[in-house]
């Protein structure tokens, strides 16, 4: 794979930049001109972030040239079978696109990305080649785990476990079911061992402080005939138990009889004394109850007919009425208007004859309302005799029937008297012996049960300690393992050899780069803290206190062991300048030799512009790119 040609528009402090690339590509320009632009271009073509923005690509500070109102940054991919652009398009936001004319359909947002993830090694790796420094500014932990990655991961759960004793692999079994690799790993295990660790060694104290307070117990005794005995003892005593229950129960009946006498010879005196005060009166005869309900029947008969008279002459009158009120005139005015009406007379005659009439028959009303309500006061006066009658036979019954009650009760509580005097005849047994007899048994088995509790205790002592020693025992072997996996998932040990065993072919890649142009070696210090050093003869050097120019050039060496592990052959070399007339052209020689595509930005040197076979220079003006 080959970086073809890299684009940008707006971005930045770039107009307009269309460069195709060689094998190595300089471009040169003054401060201002938009070096750090493009390297900022290439980064966020490839990986959607660059310096002026967060990781995950949100806007940090404006991307858009100043009067553009989008910016465009484009990079050429040449594959094995296909040619693809991979860009990104800013406006707001920033959205990615890809396309392969002839092969791919233009891709955008989601698809765009994973596409682009595909050909372009992981984001932090990709950070690394696109800047001189990207490796060295990453924390120490960040470091050691790109060069883990970087090395295929060899330093995995699989090749911990083969560096462990089958008792602690078994121990760890849990902490390597993990997909981490290397650093991420060893921490992880170390974490978890060394808690474990905590909780074992403070067991152990716990132990070790519960067994110091263990006394020695007395010699062992048959506690099987002493149970013996006991269980002997106990059915003694719930047969005294039982005996002493009938006693008492016994007893309780003698007094419940006694109680039901009396309260039975008291119900029989009530009894006798309320068959004495009920009454001795006669019922009425059937004769008489007879007599009164027809005389009742007679007076509701005469009530009838005189309510059926009545309502005859209610119906009379008001027809009488009716016939008088249609007669009369409707008002005092003629409606001949004062003329002599001819039938005058006749109409007031008959006016007063109906009149006559209509009193006559309202008077005849009256003496049959007074009949009516002497039938009434009649009809009132009989039920009220058959009601006495019937009440004086109702209490006749009622009191015939307590007295029936009354004797039969009478004769119930007699018998239940007789039996009750019988049963207080019977004797109830001798409770004071049994229950002195009952006192010494209890004596006896206490004093057993606190001899077989004694020989329990220590029984129960002696398997304590044998216990107590045991775990004791088990304790200490849980807390020697957990020491030696501490031990070797610490930093200085299995991460240390891990570390030296599976990051030595990097390290060694990045060594052949550096001797082709500089006088020292890369070395890594796996200890506690990783770290890496700059080795120069006996001196040694960590590699934050290097000058500028060295860690420009441990870094660009970096960038080429990387490319070439990785596959992706392309650099760029920012800040080149600041190197001096004499490491320039080794550095370029150096890259031109590597067979990893470079882009090298730098401002002009002494004038002067290099020329080689697979070199191509531009200048870089105000935002424009020029081919010189």
């Amino acid at each position: 794979m080959r970086i073809e040609r890299i684009s940008a528009h707006g971005f930045r402090g770039l107009k307009d930049v269309d460069i195709t690339l060689d094998n190595l590509t300089l471009v040169l320009g003054a401060n201002g001109s938009g070096k750090s632009s493009l390297a900022g271009a290439v980064q966020m073509a490839l990986t959607g972030h660059c310096r002026w923005t967060t990781s995950d690509g949100k806007l940090a500070k404006p991307l858009v040239r100043y009067g553009h109102t989008q910016a465009t940054c484009e990079v050429v991919l040449d594959t094995d079978d296909r040619t693809v652009v991979c860009g990104r398009e800013i406006i707001t936001g920033v959205r990615p696109y890809c396309s392969a004319p002839g092969r791919l359909d233009m891709l955008v947002a989601v698809e765009a990305e994973a596409y682009i993830r595909q050909l372009v090694p992981g984001i932090e790796l990709a950070d690394c080649l696109l800047s001189s420094e990207g490796f060295i500014d990453l924390p120490p932990k960040q470091q050691q785990a790109t060069l883990f990655s970087l090395a295929g991961g060899e330093a995995d759960a699989q090749w911990f476990a083969s560096q462990l004793t089958e008792e602690e692999r078994e121990a760890v079994r849990d902490e390597l079911a993990t997909r981490l690799v290397g650093a991420a790993l060893a921490e992880s295990v170390h974490a978890s061992v060394y808690a474990r660790r905590t909780t074992a060694r403070r067991r152990l104290k716990e132990l070790e402080a519960q067994l110091a307070v263990v006394v020695e117990t007395a010699p062992a005794v048959n506690i099987t005939e002493m149970e013996t005995a006991l269980a002997s003892a106990r059915a003694e005593l719930a047969d005294l138990q039982v005996r002493i229950g009938r006693v008492q129960e016994r007893t309780r009946h003698r007094e419940q009889t006694q109680e039901r006498l009396a309260r039975a010879e008291a119900d029989e005196a009530a009894i006798r004394q309320a068959l004495e005060q009920l009454p001795t009166t006669e019922p009425p005869t059937k004769a008489a109850v007879t007599k009164a309900r027809k005389a009742v029947e007679a007076a509701q008969a005469r009530l009838d007919e005189a309510e059926r008279v009545l309502t005859t002459a209610y119906g009379e009158l008001a027809a009488m009425k009716a016939t008088l009120e249609s007669r009369a005139p409707a008002d005092s005015t003629c409606p001949l208007d004062g003329v002599l009406c001819p039938r005058g007379d006749e109409l007031v005659a008959l006016a007063d004859k109906l009149a006559s009439e209509c009193a006559a028959l309202t008077e005849m009303v009256a003496q049959r309302e007074a009949e009516r309500d002497e039938a009434r006061q009649t009809v009132q006066e009989a039920q009220n005799a058959l009601s006495q009658l019937l009440d004086s036979q109702q209490a006749a019954e009622q009191t015939a029937l307590r007295r029936q009650e009354l004797e039969e009760r009478l004769e119930s509580l007699e018998q239940e008297i007789e039996a009750l005097r019988g049963d207080l005849r019977e004797e109830s047994g001798d409770i004071a012996a049994l229950t002195v007899h009952r006192d010494m048994v209890l004596t006896a088995i206490a004093e057993q049960e606190a001899v077989i509790r004694t020989a329990y205790a220590a029984q129960q002592a002696r398997k304590h300690r044998e216990e107590t020693e045991r775990m004791l025992a088990q304790a200490r072997q849980e807390v020697a393992l957990l020491d030696s996996l501490v031990n070797k998932f610490g930093p200085a040990g299995l991460p240390a050899q891990a570390m030296t065993t599976t990051v030595g072919q990097v390290i060694d890649a990045i060594n052949d780069v550096l001797k082709t142009f500089t006088g020292f070696q890369l070395a890594i210090d796996p200890g506690v803290d990783f770290s890496l050093t700059v080795v120069r003869g006996d001196e040694t050097t960590p590699i934050r206190l290097l000058s500028e120019s060295e860690r420009l050039r441990v870094g660009v060496a970096i960038q080429v062991a990387f490319a070439k592990l990785t596959g992706f052959p392309m650099v760029v070399v920012d800040a080149a300048d600041r190197l001096d007339a004499a490491n320039r052209p080794q550095l370029l020689a150096m890259l031109l030799r590597s067979g990893v595509q470079a882009l090298v930005l730098a401002t002009p040197g002494n004038g002067h512009t290099p020329r080689a076979p697979g070199l191509v220079v531009y200048q870089l003006d105000d935002g424009t790119a020029t081919e010189v």
